[in-house]
């Protein structure tokens, strides 16, 4: 493989662990603990030069700490690669377009994730109370 597909393969994935990374130093409750490490988890799969179908195996005990809309993306990239190892046949366009649409649905799960998980440990504003801010 080029150099410039190993660096491009490890840019979705290096977003992904720096987005982590930014996510740990805020204070975390228990589920957005539990989700933080399933989006490690797939960050480090992302950075891999070698993505495989039995990675996302690697991702099905965070699942329940998915949203609605990230267990879909799940099921999908696991779908798709589970029809790409099915029906293998390298010269197939339909093979193709299995593993394509795979890891678009796990980038999209690894976006989608990010934002839910930034979006939830989202720093709260303090509340005021200084009397300029009451109402008159």
């Amino acid at each position: 493989m080029p150099s410039w597909a190993l660096a491009l393969n490890a840019i979705p994935g290096a977003l992904v662990l720096a987005v982590v990374i930014v996510l740990l130093r805020r204070p975390l409750k228990t589920g957005a603990i539990v989700s933080l490490l399933g989006l490690t988890v797939l960050g480090i799969v992302l950075v891999s030069p070698l993505f495989s179908t039995q990675f996302l195996v690697w991702l099905a005990p965070f699942v329940a700490a998915l949203t609605h809309r990230n267990r879909l993306l799940y099921v999908s990239a696991s779908l798709f690669a589970l029809a790409s190892v099915a029906v293998f046949n390298p010269s197939s366009p339909v093979w193709a377009f299995e593993i394509v649409v795979s890891n678009v649905a796990v980038l999209a799960l690894a976006v989608s994730w990010a934002h839910a998980l930034i979006i939830e440990t989202r720093p709260t504003q303090p509340v005021s109370t200084s009397r300029k801010n009451l109402p008159v």
